[in-house]
C-alpha cells in the first residue's frame, strides 16, 4: 500500500486535499484506493466545510478518479450526513462528548467503572505517558504478551517497527498512556489527537494484573486528561462486534454511533468478485447490505 494524496481545486474556488492511499489488486491489473488506511476514519481536508452542491460534486469527483474507493465516515463530521454513496459495512463507534463537563462525565460512568477506579487508585497503579523508546519497547511486550492471550480471536499484528515509527512521531498528537505498578507497565493506550477530537487507537494489558484494574483507571485518565485540553470528544473507536469490548466502553458513558464504510468497485472487480464466488474461492472484504431505499443486488 503506497500514499497517493491528491490535491483538487474546484470550479468555485474550493481547494482541498484527499488522503488517498493505494494497492494493486486482481494480480496487479486494477487498483484499490483507501480514503484513509487501516479503516480509519476518511475525508478531504480543508479549511472550510463543503456546502451540499459541492459535496455532491466531490463525491462524484472521487468516484470517477477511484473506481475501488472503501471510505469510512467520520462520525464527528458535519457533512458525513451528506455523502450519497450506495453499498456500505454497517458499523458503529463508541463516543464520549467531552463539553459536558467533568462532573457530568463521572455521573455518566457506570457504578462499577468507578468501583474499578477506586480500586486501582487504592492499591497503587500509576498513569502517565511513555517518555522514552524502552517505555514504548516494554509496552510492545505487554501487547506481544495479550496476543498470546487473545490466540485466535486476535485481528491485526502489528510489529515492532510500528511502534517505534510512533514513538519517532509521539508529541501531543501521538500518546502512549500507561498504567504502572511498582514501575512496571502493566497496561497502555495508543492515543491521536486532533483539534477537536482524541480517538484511542491501540490498546493492551498484562492479564495477571487485571484484578488490580488498571486499565479502567488508564482511560479515566486519559479521559479526564482530553477533557482538560479542552476537547470535544473522545472516540473509543469501532469494538470489532465484540460485546464484551463494547460494554466496557459504554461504562464510561460512550454512546454508539454509526461510523458505516462506503465501498465502491468498478465494472472489473464485480466481474472478479463474481467470477471467485462461482467458482467457489473465497472472497475477500466482509458482506455489504443495502442503504436504505436502495437495491441490494
Amino acid at each position: 500500500m503506497q500514499p497517493e494524496p491528491c490535491h483538487i481545486t474546484l470550479a468555485n474556488g474550493t481547494s482541498l486535499v484527499l488522503p488517498l492511499t493505494a494497492s494493486k489488486s486482481i494480480k496487479g491489473l486494477n487498483r484499490n484506493y483507501f480514503m484513509c488506511p487501516g479503516s480509519t476514519y476518511g475525508g478531504w481536508l480543508g479549511e472550510t466545510t463543503p456546502d451540499a452542491k459541492t459535496i455532491r460534486s466531490l463525491t462524484e469527483m472521487i468516484l470517477k478518479q477511484c473506481g475501488n474507493l472503501t471510505w469510512r465516515l467520520s462520525p464527528i463530521d458535519p457533512s458525513a450526513g451528506q455523502i450519497d454513496l450506495e453499498w456500505y459495512l454497517d458499523e458503529t463507534t463508541h463516543i464520549l462528548d467531552l463539553e459536558v463537563g467533568p462532573e457530568r462525565l463521572l455521573r455518566s460512568m457506570s457504578r462499577g467503572h468507578r468501583s474499578s477506579i477506586k480500586k486501582a487508585t487504592r492499591e497503587g497503579v500509576e498513569i502517565g505517558q511513555a517518555e522514552t523508546i524502552d517505555d514504548w519497547y516494554e509496552y510492545y511486550e505487554v501487547y506481544v504478551d495479550s496476543l498470546r492471550r487473545w490466540g485466535s480471536r486476535t485481528t491485526s499484528n502489528y510489529h515492532w517497527r510500528m511502534f517505534e515509527s510512533l514513538f519517532q512521531r509521539s508529541g501531543q498528537n501521538v500518546r502512549l498512556w500507561v498504567a504502572r505498578v511498582q514501575r512496571r507497565i502493566v497496561a497502555g493506550a495508543v492515543c491521536f489527537s486532533a483539534k477537536h477530537h482524541v480517538v484511542y487507537w491501540h490498546g493492551a494489558a498484562l492479564e495477571s494484573f487485571f484484578h488490580l484494574r488498571p486499565v479502567n483507571l488508564l482511560f479515566f485518565e486519559v479521559i479526564r486528561h482530553s477533557e482538560a485540553e479542552q476537547k470535544h470528544w473522545f472516540d473509543f473507536n469501532p469494538s470489532g462486534r465484540l460485546e464484551g469490548v463494547a460494554r466496557f466502553k459504554r461504562g464510561f458513558g460512550a454512546i454508539e454511533t454509526p461510523s458505516p464504510v462506503h465501498l465502491h468497485h468498478d465494472m472489473m472487480t464485480r466481474l472478479w468478485k463474481t467470477i471467485q464466488s462461482r467458482s467457489g474461492r473465497p472472497v475477500r472484504g466482509a458482506a455489504v447490505v443495502a442503504k436504505p431505499g436502495r437495491k441490494a443486488a
